[in-house]
């Protein structure tokens, strides 16, 4: 073969596009094509026999860039060259996106007779760099929760220990009670929406462990029985061996409603929604399946492909922001677990949620009161928040505790320099100045070994829980906390501090 027959035959060996049209006509329909390579044909689906004598226009679409199209009609009067990426459809009518080299070629007498385009499919790389996107905005997104959490965790942790504080003192006034007990609700609901909050920003879950699934269930039938439409049905199937999950009780709630919400939604007219749980054994360990099911419309397989990604969705503007679906990802991915959804277009959806199996939870231990004798103990209270600060040394003292409080490491130090060595140093863990409460934690350990610590903190930070579960029956009390929260912690920690 001589290199002519090579140059001849390279259309027919590249896996790039080769497309060559006549120069003219630029305007409409554009210039007729003359020759495709078979590799156009495994891009687009068409035949040679099909594209010859058309435009290359029939490859746009409704998604096709206007703006780069007036791009390329520029350069083909101008007579340049052009290096850009199209949106393009193929004859399925499929998007593809190529990355398109267009140039001139001119004759012997150096007049311009044909355009020759070069294109190469990017559509992969345009879905990583989409995931990549995503991914960017969903840590900045994360991010940015964290630290609302944080901020909201010490407002309702005020708020909660005030309202606590004041039911011990409001004696018989049942009207001042009951407004007392709706202040204590609505801070519990607060609670639990940052809690979702730091769920979705990736953030290890702080209160895991043995959930009853038979009985998050009861209580999200009763809230969905008001929910959803007269005209969908809902079904849900109890398994007695496959009742305890490892999981968090609110973010497991919060992932069905939202499962069953979106199904409702997927539901034109009347049909059904089931919730079916079942054990399974794989890989040596036990496991729970979860499914919800409907009847609705289904998925095509595009929008399956993308329906856990952040801020995907496919309802009308106004109705939904996409995120619904990535936190139910999040949550069962961040405890081990895996999420599979099964759809057809007009056939239903069936999500599978696939989470630990667990031991059942063993009854929680009585807390003494805090009027127990021996149980008063000296605390160091370290805590940055003013209004925390307060509201902390308040519901210490209602247990009998005597409390000396600090804003920071710094002065905790110093205290601990002059005065007698406490028996607790209660401590954030995020605090300004020059160390934070775990370093100030190890250094109490090490230099005052008899003094116990406990730590708190409100900030969705990946990193805090790991840190506080290093140090050995080192308590570790998320915010917003109560009362109780606090007796149960101190709870652990006084028999060592007193010898009771």
């Amino acid at each position: 073969m001589t290199l002519a027959d090579l140059l001849g035959r390279l259309g027919d060996f590249t896996e790039d596009v080769i497309l060559i049209t006549e120069a003219e006509p630029q305007g409409e329909p554009g210039p007729r094509i003359v020759y495709v390579n078979p590799a156009f044909t495994r891009m687009t689906g068409y035949t040679a026999d099909e594209v010859l004598g058309l435009t290359p226009r029939l490859l746009q679409g409704p998604k096709t860039c206007l703006e780069t199209c007036a791009r390329i009609r520029t350069a083909l009067r101008q007579w340049q060259p052009i290096r850009i990426e199209l949106l393009n459809y193929r004859k399925d009518g499929s998007e593809f996106w190529v990355e398109l080299s267009i140039s001139p070629v001119a004759d012997d007498e150096g007049w311009f007779r044909y355009w020759v385009a070069v294109q190469r499919e990017t559509s992969a790389a345009k879905l990583r760099e989409r995931e990549m996107v995503s991914a960017q905005r969903l840590k900045a997104v994360g991010e940015m929760t964290g630290g609302i959490a944080h901020d909201f965790n010490n407002l309702l942790t005020s708020i909660s220990g005030a309202a606590e504080l004041l039911a011990s003192r409001i004696g018989h006034d049942a009207e001042s009670a009951n407004l007392v007990d709706a202040i204590r609700a609505a801070a519990q609901g607060g609670a639990s929406q940052v809690r979702r909050l730091m769920s979705f920003s990736r953030t290890p879950l702080m209160a895991r462990g043995p959930v009853n699934l038979h009985s998050v269930l009861v209580q999200l039938e009763l809230l969905l029985r008001r929910s959803l439409r007269d005209n969908v049905a809902l079904e849900i199937s109890h398994h007695p061996q496959a009742r305890w999950v490892d999981a968090e009780a609110v973010q497991l709630e919060a992932s069905l409603l939202n499962l069953v919400l979106n199904a409702q939604d997927a539901i034109a007219q009347s049909g059904r929604i089931a919730i079916d749980y079942r054990p399974l054994v794989r890989d040596g360990r036990a496991w729970v399946c979860i499914e919800v099911s409907d009847t609705g419309s289904g998925m095509n397989e595009a929008t399956r492909a993308r329906v856990f990604e952040p801020f995907f969705t496919t309802k009308d503007a106004g109705r939904g922001s996409g995120l619904g679906l990535a936190m139910v990802k999040s949550f069962i991915t961040q405890l081990g677990g895996e999420v599979d959804v099964r759809s057809q277009s007009g056939h239903g959806t069936t999500f599978t949620l696939t989470l630990p199996a667990a031991m059942p939870a063993l009854p929680a231990a009585s807390v003494p009161g805090p009027s127990a004798a021996g149980r008063a103990c000296r605390v160091l209270l370290v805590e940055d928040d003013a209004v925390v600060r307060m509201t902390t040394c308040a519901m210490l003292e209602s247990l009998g505790h005597e409390v000396h409080e600090c804003e920071n490491a710094d002065d905790a130090l110093a205290v601990l320099e002059d005065m007698e060595a406490f028996d607790v140093l209660f401590t954030d863990l995020l605090m300004p100045g020059s160390m934070g409460g775990h370093a100030l934690a190890t250094m109490v350990q090490t230099r005052w070994p008899a003094m116990q610590v406990i730590m708190a903190s409100g900030w969705a930070d990946s990193d805090l829980p790991e840190q506080a579960a290093a140090d050995s029956g080192m308590p570790f009390v998320l915010k917003p906390y109560t009362r109780d929260d606090l007796a149960q912690a101190f709870a652990r920690v006084l028999p060592a501090t007193t010898g009771g």
